[in-house]
């Protein structure tokens, strides 16, 4: 494991390998985008099955909580939708899971999604909150890469549409300014930078004002 890595070279993909991934990833973006609706709470159902017959599965886990995630900041990335959307999609994703029941912080594993009840066994599973700590840090990252700038369009037209919010904080990157407190129930966050206190923002911070059962 300490030996240095070797050198690869990276292949180029050709336009059919191109038009094949942006295929697959269009239709992965599909389900979230059918599927993921006030009905269920803005939280992913398990699966949908075609055969015998059309059947939702109202079910959902961490980890497909952390996928519907990382797939809606994917699809703005591919253009499937704009910002205002994605940030949408994650203000209500983030508000539904400040609501559903939780063991000393921690989110279980499986919630039925058009009533947020808790499905039996309740049970923590360390794989299924790994995996959703994985993909907040991957959307954390994602969210800070774009920078706040082409963001701010969005909370200036919340206030041109009088729509003022009480918990924000300012910019799509500063979302997630700490994954852990989702996990964990960590007490309000105020970001600071630069010496300077921001004014609110478009966005809700997952760890803000929190009024969940297990908050």
């Amino acid at each position: 494991l300490s030996r240095p890595v070797p050198a690869t070279e990276i292949a180029e993909l050709d336009d059919d390998e191109r038009r094949l991934l942006r295929r697959i990833a269009r239709k992965s973006w599909d389900y979230f985008d059918r599927f993921v609706t006030a009905e269920d709470n803005w939280l992913p159902p398990d699966n949908f099955q075609e055969q015998p017959g059309p059947m939702l599965a109202h079910r959902t886990s961490p980890t497909n909580i952390g996928m519907a995630l990382v797939s809606a900041f994917a699809a703005r990335d591919l253009g499937y939708i704009g910002v205002a959307d994605l940030v949408s999609r994650l203000e209500k994703t983030f508000a539904t899971l400040d609501r559903l029941e939780r063991h000393e912080g921690h989110l279980l594993n499986w919630y039925e999604t058009n009533t947020l009840r808790v499905l039996l066994p309740a049970y923590v599973s360390t794989v299924d909150s790994g995996n959703l700590l994985a993909c907040l840090l991957a959307l954390k990252n994602g969210l800070r890469a774009k920078g706040e700038p082409r963001y701010h369009a969005v909370a200036e037209r919340d206030e041109r549409h009088g729509q003022p919010r009480q918990r924000r904080v300012l910019g799509l990157d500063h979302l997630l300014l700490e994954p852990r407190a989702l996990l964990l129930g960590a007490p309000p966050l105020r970001h600071v930078d630069a010496g300077h206190d921001h004014e609110p923002g478009p966005l809700v911070l997952a760890a803000q004002d929190r009024a969940g059962p297990g908050g």
